[in-house]
Parts: C-alpha cells; sequence; structure tokens
C-alpha cells in the first residue's frame, strides 16, 4: 500500500493564524456569542466604511473545503461532506444564514406572542442625522442608540421585543431615483435595498456610494406604546434633555432657548393612534428584509451578532410575568408541544422544515444531495479544535498512518475513528493509488 499521509495536519495558512480568529471560522463552537461591544474595542471608530452588507464581505478561510461526514455501512469508505463558514459577510453563506437568524428571531416573537395572547408591531430606534455628523465609536453606539432605545423604548410602553442593527441609509437623491425606476414601496424602503443598491442599477461601482453612515435599529417587539413618534430633544445652551418639544428650535421648558435639536427618535408603525399588529407570516417577511442589509462589520477575525433580543423577549426570559398563569395551568408539556408547532410553522417560512431529531434542515436535503464517497485510505485527519487535547487521542491520529502502513485497513479501529470525529476534521485527500 502506498504511504498515505493521515497524521494531524495543518489548514492551508494556519501558521499564520491565531486562536482568537477561531471565533470567525466556528463561532458555534467556540461558543461566542458577543454583541455590539463584543465584536472590537470600545474605541474603535466606526464609519459607513466599516461595514459591508450581507454577501458582498469575505468567506471564512476553509468556507467550501472538503471533508468526510459520515461512514458507510461496512465502515470503508467515507462520505464526503463541504464544510460552511456560516459568515453573513460570505457570499455563499449568506441566504443560509439569514433563513437561520430569521428562525431565530421569529420562533422567539411567535412564543412571546402566545404566552402574551398579543400580536407583535413594528418599530424603529434611530440618531437623527444631525447627530451622525460628529466621530462615532462603538460606546458611543451602545449608549446613544441601543441603551437610550431601551430606556425610551419602555417609557413609552414598548416591554421589550428583537431589534437589527443597521449602519447605513440611502441618500435622499438615490431614494428619489429609485422611486421613479418604479423601485421601492411608499411605506418603506421594500426594493431600495434588494433590487436598488445590492443590484447597484445606477450604475455606481460601489454600494456604499448609494449610502450615508445612519446608525440606526429596526425592531418587532410588544406592549402598548403611546403615539406614532417620539422624540428626545436637547438644548444647547442649558445641555437640557427633554420630549416636551415637537420639533427642532422649539422653545426649552428649562431655559426657554430655541437653540434645540433632536437626539433620538422612536417610531411606531402604528394606524390612528394604535399599533398595527402583524401576524407570523408579516414577521417572518419583515426580519428577512432586515436582515438582507444588516449591517456586517468588516472585520475577518471578528464574528459579529447583529440582531439583539431584549425585555420580555430577552436570552433569559424565565415566563415568571406575562403568561405565567397561563403556563401554570397548562402545564410545561403543552408549552413544549406548542414550541415544536412554532418552531415547525416557522421553519415552512423560511422555505425549511425542522425535526426533533434533525433540527433546522432544507426539504430533501438527505436524498437529494449527492454524495462522494471516499476509501478510507484516501482520507486526512486535521484537527479540528485548539488543545488541549488528550495524549492518547493525539497519539492515535498520529499512529494512523503507521497503522495504515503496516497493517492495512484491518487495523483501523474504527469505533475510535467514530469517536473523535465530533473532535476532529476528516478531511477529504486523494491519495496516489490505493491498497
Amino acid at each position: 500500500m502506498p504511504k498515505t499521509k493521515l497524521g494531524p495536519a495543518k489548514l492551508p495558512g494556519e501558521e499564520e493564524k491565531s486562536q482568537k480568529s477561531s471565533y470567525a471560522h466556528f463561532p458555534e463552537e467556540n461558543g461566542h456569542k458577543g454583541g455590539l461591544k463584543s465584536w472590537c474595542s470600545v474605541e474603535v471608530p466606526v464609519s459607513k466604511f466599516s461595514f459591508e452588507i450581507p454577501g458582498l464581505g469575505q468567506s471564512g478561510e476553509n468556507c467550501g473545503a472538503k471533508v468526510a461526514t459520515h461512514f458507510d455501512g461496512d465502515k470503508k469508505a467515507l462520505k464526503e461532506g463541504r464544510l460552511t463558514c456560516k459568515r453573513p459577510s460570505c457570499p455563499e453563506c449568506w441566504r443560509d444564514w439569514s433563513r437561520r437568524r430569521t428562525f431565530q428571531m421569529a420562533v422567539a416573537i411567535e412564543l412571546e406572542a402566545y404566552i402574551r395572547d398579543e400580536r407583535p408591531f413594528f418599530f424603529l430606534f434611530s440618531v437623527p442625522p444631525t447627530e451622525v455628523s460628529g466621530s462615532w465609536d462603538w460606546n458611543r453606539v451602545n449608549t446613544s442608540l441601543f441603551r437610550r432605545g431601551y430606556r425610551r423604548g419602555r417609557k413609552h410602553r414598548i416591554q421589550g421585543g428583537v431589534n437589527v442593527f443597521h449602519a447605513h441609509r440611502i441618500k435622499k437623491k438615490y431614494q428619489a431615483k429609485f422611486q421613479e425606476m418604479g423601485i421601492g414601496s411608499g411605506e418603506r424602503d421594500v426594493g431600495y435595498w434588494i433590487d436598488g443598491v445590492r443590484e447597484d442599477v445606477l450604475d455606481l461601482g460601489n454600494w456604499k456610494e448609494y449610502v450615508n453612515f445612519g446608525p440606526h435599529s429596526h425592531g418587532v417587539g410588544f406592549g402598548e406604546p403611546k403615539g406614532h413618534k417620539s422624540e428626545l430633544f436637547y438644548c444647547r445652551d442649558c445641555e437640557n434633555r427633554t420630549d416636551e418639544i415637537d420639533e427642532a428650535g422649539g422653545e426649552c421648558p428649562k431655559c426657554g432657548s430655541c437653540n434645540t435639536v433632536p437626539t433620538f427618535i422612536l417610531r411606531v408603525n402604528d394606524k390612528n393612534g394604535s399599533p398595527k399588529r402583524q401576524d407570523l407570516e408579516g414577521v417572518v417577511a419583515y426580519c428577512r428584509y432586515l436582515l438582507s442589509h444588516v449591517g456586517v462589520l468588516q472585520n475577518k477575525d471578528t464574528f459579529n451578532n447583529p440582531t439583539r433580543r431584549w425585555g420580555c423577549v430577552g436570552r433569559e426570559r424565565k415566563f415568571k410575568v406575562q403568561g405565567g398563569i397561563k403556563l401554570l395551568e397548562e402545564g410545561i408539556e403543552v408549552r413544549k408541544k406548542k414550541l415544536k408547532e412554532i418552531k415547525k410553522e416557522v421553519a415552512q417560512l423560511v422555505g425549511m422544515e425542522w425535526s426533533e431529531e434533525g433540527g433546522l434542515f432544507y426539504p430533501g436535503e438527505e436524498e437529494d444531495q449527492e454524495y462522494n464517497w471516499r476509501p478510507i485510505y484516501e482520507v486526512q485527519f486535521m484537527k479540528k479544535r485548539t488543545p488541549p487535547y488528550s495524549m492518547r487521542d493525539i497519539e492515535f491520529l498520529e499512529d494512523l498512518e503507521v497503522i495504515l502502513s503496516n497493517q492495512g485497513m484491518e487495523g483501523l479501529e474504527i469505533d475510535k475513528i467514530k469517536e473523535l470525529m465530533p473532535s476532529t476534521w476528516v478531511v477529504v485527500k486523494l491519495a496516489e493509488g490505493g491498497p
């Protein structure tokens, strides 16, 4: 048998790659769930050039690499699959990322809607253009957009929701041109981003030519908000902040000055003073649209999480307040059954399927996909995770080459290989010849 290298191998460029960059390639393996503040140092300046929109950035280093996924029936061959980086910036992975993130958001929203027996509505946190003219860093994004938004939202009876971060606004002159071309709708800029900016219909050569830096956040939430719009104003003379002014230049209630400017906007999608309640199909469609132009940080060594859950839809939701009595009466089994129903319904709306055994997957994924089968002597084993490993496992991987050379296929411990597969990439590498 020709000698086939089966020892632990390094990926191309792994010598230069630091352990920190592994968050970008395998974020779920590393448990990286940081929000905006975790993406980079809070002192790093940000602008419109700091971000891409999904699918127009970089792929992970190993996206598309072939790996072995399953043994065949007689354990003499491996099924060849493909690695995905799951990045929102990746041209190949962003649509899948969008579907899966929409699924997570919509399930959380629909479960809350069931508990409260109340439909959600859409809202907006925004910083006025006058406030964006100064310097921005992550600390200011957190304090001036998100944290202030949560405070203002609660003050106006928004009890929580899911928010999507957007870093850009389309320039008004291009919005007008899109409308002349029949692109976009009147109520929101649906179509502006997908059919206008992404397709570069005006041949500007770069999508960033269409936009200005404008941090804002769209959300889907719950509560009984007061009014359609709330603005927080700042008096440049006495430094007072107030919401008792109707427009810029209004009289400050503290000092009487008219040198006032807006600093924050909260807007609710309403009708006749009451929020427009949305059904599940509307929520899913809205989330998919919002994720099509979410702000994706352009740092290839950083995996960003541009969606946030807060208040009643927060990650630590314990069902102790709204719906607590309802859940107590129904029992935990009823709640679990309802959650399964929600997941199945949402999965269908994003073009996928969900099962308790297989999780979220595409219809016919196993049946329709064509797999290549490789004999075991044609594969190469490589470490998947960073140390520590047990010495026994390291020695086993290093001994595979010797085992194949001296004992052939009969000497392979197939069960041991299967045991290590969760922590070892089995990388397909065509050998020269065969046994």
